[in-house]
């Protein structure tokens, strides 16, 4: 089992958002959480990754505890094991494209500068932006912002136990090619 939620709890104020939530992930399993907007979709990705602290309940990955007894564990682990996407394209405006999408192997991975710009190159090419690696984002068009974004380097995922994305959808050209691995 890969993620394990057991009683994930978050409120607001007296808005209870997530209400003892359940449920348990198996490797290479997709699951869709669905449902209107301020439902709480966000929130329950958002704890899961600990970008926001839930006020109960437990998380494990890959048999590790990662929250529990009301506070995170060893969040270098999760930050390494569990990729975001967000939903908007989240940029550096400072950054070229290869940098954008080289710093989270960088940073998180503590990877070689070599190594980086190799792997970068590679998966830019995957989401055909080789010809922009150093372009800035306001040179980008959207769609290319978006792919740059959302590109396996950007959001950690090489390698990842689990992968958290917000309206992936929203990015499906190239998405399945670039993410296969």
């Amino acid at each position: 089992m890969i993620l394990k939620v057991s009683g994930l709890q978050k409120r607001y104020g007296k808005l209870e958002v997530l209400k003892s939530i359940d449920f348990e992930l198996e490797k290479g399993e997709v699951v869709c959480v669905l449902g209107p907007s301020g439902s709480g979709k966000s929130t329950l990705l958002r704890c899961l990754n600990m970008l926001e602290k839930p006020d109960g309940g437990r998380i494990e990955l890959n048999g590790n505890e990662v929250f529990g007894d009301g506070k995170p564990k060893d969040l270098d682990v999760l930050r390494r094991e569990v990729g975001m996407v967000f939903q908007s394209f989240n940029l550096f405006p400072h950054m070229s494209a290869e940098e954008n999408v080289s710093i989270a192997q960088r940073k998180v991975r503590n990877r070689k500068s070599d190594f980086c710009k190799d792997r970068t190159h590679e998966l830019l090419l995957k989401v055909d932006l080789e010809d922009k690696i150093n372009e800035f984002p306001d040179r980008l068009s959207g769609g290319q912002q978006q792919r740059g974004s959302r590109s396996p380097g950007r959001s950690r995922w090489t390698p990842k136990s689990c992968s958290l994305t917000k309206s992936p959808v929203r990015s499906t050209r190239n998405w399945s090619k670039a993410c296969s691995m």
